[in-house]
């Protein structure tokens, strides 16, 4: 299956919150990531797994960003093949 990363972007008029992607790495590299982002792991850390989901071929980030600040994410990413919901071949 062909994998498209299609990129969008949508800026709210009202609080100047961007939110685009699928965002490469490259682009990614540029902003600042929020130092409250730190439900996974400390934010530093996030980030550095952000990025590197950004490089897969079948890894997709979204962002919702101020300026130059990462402010919220989501990544899609297929499931770890040692997870147990990866055998449902969805």
């Amino acid at each position: 299956m062909e994998h498209l990363k299609t990129y969008n972007r949508i800026k709210h008029q009202a609080t100047d919150i961007i939110i685009e992607g699928p965002v490469p790495a490259s682009t990614l590299e540029n902003y600042i990531f929020h130092h409250d982002l730190t439900t996974f792991r400390p934010s530093k850390k996030q980030f550095q797994a952000l990025l590197g989901i950004a490089g897969l071929a079948d890894g997709r980030i979204i962002i919702a960003r101020t300026e130059d600040t990462i402010i919220g994410y989501v990544t899609y990413l297929y499931p770890d093949p040692l997870e147990r919901w990866s055998t449902f071949q969805m």
